[in-house]
């Protein structure tokens, strides 16, 4: 009896462990977004900067340049989204 409680209890912690495995897998899948969102956020970012400076100091040119680098940023982070919902993601 006790060979086959031990069986048993091996058998169940490796179908816990291969579970934890998998749903791992899973999380670590479901959190990786497309790289044409990461850099289209970083560039959103930067071209608020960007606009932000424009502002402070009165130069146009760069608060022009800070809003066209945010439109490129959005454009890019909506492109890397369709690439998600196609990925299923």
């Amino acid at each position: 009896p006790t060979l086959d409680c031990w069986r048993y209890n091996v058998a169940k912690r490796n179908n816990y462990l291969k579970l934890l495995v998998v749903q791992r897998q899973v999380s670590v899948r479901s959190a990786v977004m497309d790289k044409d969102r990461i850099k289209g956020s970083a560039k959103n970012i930067a071209g608020k900067v960007k606009e932000a400076v424009g502002k402070v100091t009165g130069d146009k040119k760069t608060e022009v340049e800070g809003k066209a680098d945010q439109v490129a940023g959005k454009a890019q982070n909506a492109l890397g989204g369709l690439k998600d919902t196609l990925r299923g993601k």
